[in-house]
C-alpha cells in the first residue's frame, strides 16, 4: 500500500477525458450541483456581469454591457442557459437591447421581476451612438420569454418598442445606480441615481414607462440645479455644504413609502450616509428625523457620520416589518451595515458585539472591502433573514470578492451577530470568507463582482465578470460553491477507508479501466488549482484517511503555482469540514 502511495507522487494525469465528462454518477445518484458541478456558469458572448435578479422558478437572471449595448441573460436552475429565452433570437437565452448604447464604467445595471413575470432592465446609456451625447437613464421591459415588451412606450407617449431613455436633466449627465417596483401602487417603476454631476435625482414610471403625472418628487425648496420642468421627476439637494451628493439605491416600505439611501458632501469634502424617504406622492414624509433632529427639522432627510470618517450609502434591503438595512462603506476599504427603525432612528438592538467603529445598530467588517451590494435571505430558510455583504478587491491582477454575513431574527438577540455558519470553502471562514474569482483582469472596476441574491433555501449567487464573458457562482448555505459531492465514502458503501474510497479516487483521477468517471469541479479538488490531479489532490485525500497530518501530509507533493490550498491545516480543515475525512 505504501508503495502504491508513494509512487503516486511521481505520476501526473491528463485530465482530459475528465473534463469533458459532464456527469458525475456517485452511488447511482446524477450530478445536481450548479452548472455541471463547477458551481460557476459562464455564459456565451463578450460582456460585463453586473446585475442579476432570481424568478420565482429558481431560473436566473444576469445582465451587462455588451458591446455597445446591453444584454440580458438566463439561466436555468441547473446553471446552463436557457435557450427558451428568446428563442427565436439571433442567440438564444440571451437578449442584446439594441438602441440603448452602453456606458462601460458608468453607472450601475439592475434588474427586477415583475409579478406577471415581466423583466425590468435598468441602466445608464446615450440616445445615440455619439460620444457627445449626454449619459441618460435607459430602461427596457422584457416579456418572460424574452421578447420586448412593446406595451412599454417611454416617456414621450410614442413607441418605445420596449426600450428607451429617460431623460431627468436637461443636458447633464444622469447616472442611474437604483431601481425597484412599487408592489402596491400597480407596479410603478421608481429610478434614482446622480443627476447633474453631483445631486440626488428620482423619477416615477407609470406601467407604460410615462412620467407618472401624480408624483411630484421633495419639490421646489430642495430642487437641484438643472431640474426639469414638469412632474413624473425631479432632481433635489440634500442637507450638507452645498447640498451635493448621489442617491445609490432605492426600495419600498409596506406602507408604500419610499426610502432612498446614498451620500452628501459637506464643506470639507466629507461623504456622509444619507437617506431620504418620500411619501407616494414624491413629497418628503415629515416623520422622518432620525436620532438626532427634532420634529420638522429637515424633515424626510437624515445624515448620518460616525467618527469623523466618511461613509457611503451603497444598497438597502427592506424587511417585511418595515425596519431596513443599509449597506456602506466605512473610510475607504471597510464595510459597514446599518438597521434602522421604520422612521428613521437606528435599531440599537442590531448588535455585532464588535468594537469601535462597530455600536448598537451598526456593524463593520474590516475585511470585507469595497462594498458593493447587499441581500436578505427570505424569512423560513435555514438562515431566516441573514444579511449578506458583497465587496470586491483587485489584488496582483486578481480580482476577487469577499462575503460577510450577519444574523439577522428580526427581533431576536442574535440580530447583528457575526453569523460564523458561513464558513466558506475550508471551513474555517466564521462568519467571513474570500474568493479569487478570475486572474490577470483586475485593474479596471467594471470587471468586478457586482450583485448578489439570496434563494428561499438560503442558498445565494454572485454576479460577476470572468474572461470578458458574464458568470454567475452559486454558493451553498454554508458559503462554498454549490459543486458536486465531495465526501469520505467515494464508493457509496457505507464504509470509509483508505484502501477502498482513497484508492477509488486515485483509480478515477487516472481515468483507469472501470473506475467511476469524476469530472473537474466536484470538490475533490483539494488543492484548488482547478485540476484533478491523482500526484496531488488523490494522495492528500488518501494520506489523511491514513491519519497523515501536518508536515507529513504534504511531504513530497509540488504544489502547482495557482494552488490555494497547500497549507497542511488549511487542507485538513478542507476535507474535515467540505468532504467528512476526520
Amino acid at each position: 500500500m505504501k508503495t502504491f502511495f508513494s509512487s503516486l507522487d511521481r505520476r501526473g494525469l491528463s485530465n482530459a477525458a475528465v473534463i469533458a465528462a459532464v456527469t458525475l454518477l456517485l452511488s447511482g445518484q446524477a450530478l445536481a450541483a450548479f452548472s455541471n458541478g463547477t458551481g460557476i456558469a459562464i455564459i456565451p458572448g463578450s460582456g460585463f456581469g453586473w446585475g442579476m435578479a432570481l424568478q420565482p422558478d429558481g431560473k436566473v437572471l444576469a445582465a451587462g454591457p455588451c458591446g455597445s449595448t446591453h444584454c440580458v441573460a438566463r439561466l436555468n436552475a441547473n446553471g446552463t442557459l436557457d435557450t427558451t429565452f428568446d428563442a427565436t433570437g439571433p442567440t438564444p437565452g440571451r437578449v442584446a437591447i439594441s438602441g440603448l448604447f452602453s456606458e462601460t464604467g458608468r453607472g450601475t445595471v439592475k434588474l427586477l421581476v415583475r409579478t406577471d413575470g415581466k423583466i425590468v432592465f435598468g441602466g445608464t446609456c446615450r440616445a445615440t451612438a455619439s460620444i457627445n451625447d449626454p449619459s441618460r437613464f435607459c430602461i427596457a421591459r422584457l416579456n418572460s420569454n424574452g421578447t420586448l415588451d412593446t406595451t412599454f412606450i417611454g416617456p414621450n407617449a410614442t413607441s418605445g418598442a420596449g426600450r428607451f431613455v429617460v431623460p431627468i436633466t436637461a443636458s447633464s449627465n444622469d447616472l442611474l445606480m437604483g431601481m425597484t417596483i412599487e408592489a402596491n401602487n400597480n407596479q410603478k417603476l421608481v429610478l434614482v441615481g446622480e443627476c447633474g454631476q453631483t445631486y440626488h435625482c428620482v423619477a416615477r414610471l407609470n406601467d407604460d414607462g410615462t412620467f407618472d403625472q401624480g408624483f411630484s418628487g421633495p419639490g421646489a425648496a430642495i430642487a437641484g440645479p438643472g431640474n426639469p420642468v414638469g412632474p413624473g421627476r425631479d432632481v433635489f439637494l440634500h442637507l450638507l455644504g452645498s447640498g451635493q451628493g448621489s442617491a445609490r439605491a432605492v426600495t419600498t416600505q409596506p406602507n408604500g413609502k419610499i426610502i432612498i439611501i446614498g451620500k452628501c458632501i459637506d464643506f470639507f469634502q466629507r461623504d456622509y450616509l444619507c437617506m431620504t424617504k418620500l411619501n407616494q406622492d414624491g413629497g418628503l414624509d415629515t416623520d422622518f428625523n432620525g436620532d438626532d433632529t427634532a420634529p420638522g427639522i429637515n424633515p424626510g432627510r437624515i445624515a448620518i457620520a460616525i467618527d469623523n470618517t466618511d461613509e457611503v450609502g451603497l444598497d438597502v434591503a427592506m424587511q417585511p416589518d418595515g425596519r431596513f438595512v443599509v449597506l456602506c462603506r466605512h473610510g475607504y476599504f471597510d464595510t459597514c451595515v446599518y438597521r434602522f427603525e421604520e422612521g428613521g432612528k437606528l435599531d440599537k438592538n442590531f448588535s455585532s458585539g464588535r468594537p469601535f467603529p462597530s455600536k448598537p445598530g451598526r456593524t463593520v467588517f474590516s475585511t470585507v472591502q469595497r462594498p458593493v451590494a447587499i441581500a436578505l435571505t427570505p424569512s423560513g430558510s435555514s438562515v431566516n433573514n441573514r444579511v449578506l455583504a458583497l465587496g470586491r478587491y483587485n489584488k496582483n491582477l486578481v480580482v476577487g470578492f469577499h462575503i460577510g454575513a450577519l444574523l439577522n431574527e428580526s427581533g431576536g438577540q442574535s440580530d447583528g451577530i457575526i453569523d460564523t455558519g458561513l464558513i466558506g470553502p475550508n471551513g474555517n471562514g466564521e462568519g467571513e470568507v474570500s474568493y479569487d474569482a478570475w486572474y490577470g483582469g483586475g485593474l479596471d472596476s467594471f470587471v468586478n463582482p457586482t450583485g448578489i441574491v439570496a434563494q428561499s433555501d438560503g442558498s445565494f449567487f454572485v454576479v460577476s465578470t470572468c474572461n470578458s464573458q458574464m458568470c454567475v457562482y452559486k454558493f451553498r448555505t454554508d458559503g462554498a460553491l454549490d459543486t458536486s459531492p465531495c465526501r469520505a465514502d467515494v464508493d457509496g458503501d457505507t464504509r470509509i477507508s483508505a484502501a477502498s474510497d482513497g484508492v477509488g479516487l486515485i483509480r478515477a483521477m487516472l481515468a483507469l479501466p472501470g473506475a467511476q468517471v469524476i469530472p473537474a469541479g466536484t470538490g475533490y479538488d483539494i488543492d484548488s488549482d482547478g485540476v484533478l490531479s491523482a500526484s496531488r489532490d488523490g494522495l492528500l485525500f488518501a494520506r489523511r484517511m491514513l491519519g497523515f497530518k501536518g508536515s507529513a501530509l504534504v511531504r513530497g507533493i509540488s504544489f502547482a503555482s495557482g494552488a490555494v490550498r497547500t497549507d497542511p491545516a488549511d487542507i485538513e480543515l478542507y476535507l474535515k469540514n467540505r468532504c467528512n475525512v476526520q
